[in-house]
């Protein structure tokens, strides 16, 4: 919103000085008697309402970066400093930077997937048979008297199974077998859910790639339109109601541009986010 509104700053402040331009012109043709005092004073009053846009977007712009200085914990009046080089590179193919990655979540799920298997095997065999075996060796005398005859070595085997134990481990067998098959079934929900996240995500960006491509054509088309148009206005051949269309249409062009801009970077942001392939 910080930048949307710097750059919509920019567009109202030009399009101030276009408007002064025109009333000279047209003041002077007034002078010469071309034209009516009206056609001025309707020029003055596209001035009075453009001077009103562009306080009304300075204001948005303080309250903007209060907002922002806000979310970081800052004084909100702090300045806030913009790198905008790359905003003008959003008319990219920037769909290609959202390769699919291994999330975060989708880790801590195998990791837990995987710890519910070594649980199943462990609960599996506790029907096996358990073997140890032991070995002990020393000396055993009085007096500290140590001598090959005082030596021993003592050593042996030891079996252990369970053949009931009131069907104890069956059911936890079962339970880790469950457990087993839900967080399969979550992973399984929560990589479609990604998937589907990130397709739509992608084709809102496709969306807004598109849109941002016919505005600028669209603004090219304004801009030397309104050339024309004024051109022709200073030689006397349009009236003005033909140069103010031209002109309401330039600003728009220029407003709907920024705003297809904006609109691209978010939806970029988006992919990034739900993809999880934003490059720190």
């Amino acid at each position: 919103n910080i930048a949307m509104t710097q750059n919509q700053i920019a567009i109202f402040t030009n399009a101030g000085k276009l408007l002064q331009d025109n009333y000279k012109n047209t003041q002077s043709r007034v002078t010469n008697g071309k034209v009516l005092k009206g056609n001025a004073l309707r020029i003055l009053s596209d001035i009075n309402a453009n001077e009103a846009k562009l306080a009304e977007a300075q204001n948005n712009l303080k309250t903007a970066k209060a907002y922002f200085n806000f979310l970081i914990n800052e004084r909100l009046d702090k300045e806030v400093a913009i790198d905008t080089t790359s905003f003008r590179q959003a008319d990219k193919n920037i769909t290609d930077l959202a390769t699919a990655s291994e999330r975060e979540e989708i880790a801590s799920l195998r990791s837990a997937l995987q710890q519910a298997h070594l649980t199943t095997r462990q609960r599996s065999a506790a029907y096996l048979p358990k073997i140890s075996a032991f070995l002990d060796g020393g000396y055993q005398s009085t007096y500290f008297k140590i001598n090959p005859d005082t030596s021993f070595l003592l050593g042996g085997f030891s079996l252990k199974w369970t053949l009931f134990n009131g069907f104890q481990n069956k059911n936890k067998i079962a339970f880790a077998k469950k457990e087993e098959a839900l967080l399969e079934a979550k992973i399984d929900q929560s990589l479609q859910q990604f998937e589907y996240q990130k397709n739509t995500s992608q084709n809102d960006l496709a969306t807004a790639e598109v849109q941002l491509k016919s505005s600028a054509e669209n603004l090219t088309y304004l801009e030397e339109y309104y050339r024309e148009t004024k051109s022709r206005y200073d030689q006397g051949m349009v009236l003005l109601v033909e140069l103010n269309d031209a002109f309401t249409q330039l600003i728009n062009g220029r407003l709907n541009f920024e705003l297809s801009n904006t609109t691209v970077l978010i939806k970029k942001a988006e992919v990034e986010r739900v993809s999880a392939s934003y490059q720190f």
